[in-house]
């Protein structure tokens, strides 16, 4: 039998003592009986299964995801996760799965590209539905593994994004010297990508934000305006600034379509002078479209679009998901306790990164070694 005076001693939470005759852990005998309230679980259940989850790349990224081998999952998280009871013991989960991945680009950094899926399963378990039950429903996702499941040829996207962008506007002056513009420089602009495809993806993002700012020039019953800010400015003015250097640098600026291209970008490099006034009104008033010469036609053969580079174009992921549903309901219960609990330890206060103690040596003199007072080091005469 144990010791009773070791059951005089505090009880603190943790396993329970190793009684030396024994050899086992052994729990003191309780001091009482009380009530506590708590949700008594009174049926439950799990389910596990593996979703594929299949991410559509973004068709510009793929263009700079050529030497791209292996890809990571970074994240599977649940949300918006609904118990629903259809009928007497029938639950329906629902929940999302976002999974988000990352691939490595070929100019350096990763993309982080994610994907969202409605999951729903249904599932029978006795009790459910029963007056004074509650189901509760538990989503764990592990993303266990991604891969590259496609690669494709990154082809004609440009053109098919500017004939989605304004295929419906009415046709007029604006319309057509838009066109005119893209017609004619984007064989120069193409040459620049092919050396830097990281501004394809620039350039892409820049248009897919601003398109409805073109369209409303174009004509004001599209898209809509859009005000000079800070945020336009260190977007639109590096692009652009990078778009010329790299004309320059490739001595295309000699060429008549290249000298014309600067000058037309040179009229966005200040755009700070322009901040708090409406962009499609700096459009207007410099006239840019109208400065284009030409007529529309069919895209060039060597225009952005066709370059043809094959790329990361859908990337799978598996994702393992484990379900847990449980009947329950908050109840009042009788159990054997110890009690309260004894006081918990001091907790150490944290004064700051700087030590609390600061001890000195004494004396903060200068050692007294070569001291003259009689010694063989004293004064000397100088000479």
């Amino acid at each position: 039998m144990s010791d009773p005076k070791r059951q005089q001693q505090p009880i603190f939470p943790g396993p329970c003592p190793i009684d030396p005759e024994l050899g086992i852990p052994v729990c003191p005998p309780p001091t009482e009986i009380d009530i506590i309230k708590v949700k008594k679980v009174f049926n439950e259940c799990m389910h596990s299964q593996v979703e594929e989850v299949v991410i559509d790349v973004d068709k510009f990224i793929c263009k700079i995801t050529t030497q791209a081998q292996e890809v990571e999952c970074l994240s599977a998280t649940a949300s918006n996760v609904n118990c629903q009871v259809l009928d007497q013991n029938i639950v329906r989960v629902t929940f999302d799965l976002e999974v988000c991945t990352s691939i490595p680009l070929d100019t350096g950094g990763f993309e982080i590209v994610c994907e969202t899926r409605e999951i729903s399963k249904t599932f029978r378990i006795d009790r459910a539905g029963e007056n004074g039950l509650n189901v509760q429903c538990h989503v764990f996702p592990t993303c266990l593994f991604c891969f590259i499941s496609r690669r494709d040829k990154c082809m004609c996207i440009f053109d098919n994004f500017v004939e989605e962008a304004f295929q419906n506007l009415p046709d007029n002056e604006v319309k057509r010297n838009f066109l005119n513009l893209y017609n004619q420089y984007s064989p120069l602009i193409a040459q620049i990508i092919r050396v830097r495809p990281d501004l394809s993806l620039k350039a892409y993002k820049l248009f897919s934000k601003y398109s409805p700012l073109i369209q409303y020039c174009i004509n004001e019953n599209y898209g809509h305006d859009m005000q000079i800010k800070e945020e336009n400015i260190v977007k639109i003015v590096p692009f652009i600034e990078e778009l010329k250097n790299e004309i320059k640098r490739a001595n295309l600026d000699k060429t008549p379509e290249g000298d014309n291209l600067v000058a037309l970008f040179n009229q966005f490099t200040e755009l700070n002078r322009y901040e708090g006034q409406s962009l499609a009104s700096l459009l207007k008033n410099n006239n840019v479209t109208h400065q284009i010469n030409g007529k529309v036609g069919t895209t060039s053969q060597n225009s952005i679009q066709c370059i043809k580079p094959i790329g990361v174009k859908e990337v799978t992921c598996c994702v393992g998901v484990l379900i847990l549903i449980k009947v329950d309901s908050e109840v009042q219960l009788l159990i054997p306790t110890y009690g309260y609990p004894a006081p918990p330890p001091e907790c150490g206060e944290f004064l700051g990164e700087c030590p609390t103690d600061f001890t000195p040596e004494w004396p903060p003199y200068p050692p007294q070694t070569g001291f003259g007072g009689g010694g063989t080091s004293g004064c000397k005469e100088c000479k």
